[in-house]
């Protein structure tokens, strides 16, 4: 009874590890575009702005999605 009470509060603690770690990751990049967007001096720069971020996420997506589907150690 006791094996798989940690087994469980261990997988909830690598779990929430890694809720932690993928939202510091997601501040952290989005913190500069979003002060790059609040300083944008006209709707084309802002619609730039907002062009450049799709393509960063269009490539950015696979190797999220590689990262949250590996296995953790």
């Amino acid at each position: 009874m006791f094996g798989l009470t940690n087994n469980i509060l261990a997988g909830s603690q690598k779990l929430l590890k890694l809720n932690l770690q993928t939202m510091k990751s997601a501040l952290a990049e989005t913190d500069e575009p979003m002060w790059m967007a609040f300083a944008a001096n006209d709707p084309q720069e802002l619609l730039a702005l907002q062009a450049s971020a799709a393509r960063w996420w269009r490539q950015a997506l696979p190797s999220i999605g590689r990262y949250r589907l590996s296995p953790t150690s």
